[in-house]
């Protein structure tokens, strides 16, 4: 069966390999198939998930936008889920080692990162308008690798 054969909930299951999104953008699912819990996920803009997307199996909880190249919102662990403490720094920006400037994220997101440090395997950045794997990113003023 070819990749353009597999349905979407078939394409989640395989946390290790990318979803094209198209418009270039290609995001990891960031959970195993078993960990599904909507109770533990939340999304950047408090909405649920768009329904259209997959719900809670979409790989982002809405759509790019092609003016930024962002998803109108990402997922994020939940207030309960991140109340459990951080095993990383919360910090808010890193650097594209392909371009070399910095992006700044949000508060949730960032906490995210914190909290579980591979729950993303691919991140924004704001002069190349794209995704890309986090393994291209390092944290601002560190040599430490966005989700390591």
């Amino acid at each position: 069966m070819s990749d353009d054969e597999r349905t979407l909930g078939d394409r989640l299951g395989q946390k290790d390999e990318p979803i094209n999104l198209g418009g270039g953008s290609s995001v990891y699912h960031p959970w195993p198939e078993s960990e599904r819990d909507p109770e533990r996920y939340s999304t950047t803009d408090g909405e649920p998930p768009d329904p259209a997307l997959a719900g809670y199996d979409a790989p982002a909880p809405k759509p790019i936008d092609p003016e930024t190249g962002q998803h109108g919102a990402y997922w994020v662990l939940s207030d309960s889920e991140l109340a459990k403490g951080f095993v990383r720094p919360v910090r808010d920006s890193y650097i594209h080692g392909k371009c070399g400037t910095l992006t700044r994220m949000g508060r949730k997101l960032a906490e995210t990162y914190a909290r579980e440090p591979k729950f993303y395997g691919a991140t924004f950045c704001a002069t190349c308008r794209d995704h890309f794997p986090v393994a291209e990113f390092h944290w601002d003023g560190t040599s430490e690798v966005v989700g390591s």
